[in-house]
């Protein structure tokens, strides 16, 4: 069974015994009424260091494609959509 799970990122990244460890963190519109999201923890990723930079040239390589193909402009973040 596979378990899916949408995150808007991450966040508390860390390194304990060559293991990096980072929170995965959803963002909800705050309680008091303004346009603030509030952010919180839906789960932890744990990838060894070598699971980590293969990781980084997975998403650099995507990131690339995109660009290539006009979906996102290189430097700029997209806006999130409601």
């Amino acid at each position: 069974m596979t378990n899916v799970l949408f995150i808007d990122g991450i966040a508390n990244v860390r390194l304990i015994d060559n293991v990096v460890r980072a929170d995965l963190v959803q963002l909800t519109p705050s309680n008091n009424g303004d346009e603030k999201f509030q952010a919180s923890t839906t789960g932890t990723l744990s990838m060894s260091l070598a699971g980590l930079v293969r990781t980084h040239e997975q998403l650099g390589q995507v990131l690339e494609k995109l660009v290539e193909q006009g979906i996102l402009k290189k430097g700029e973040t997209p806006a999130a959509k409601s």
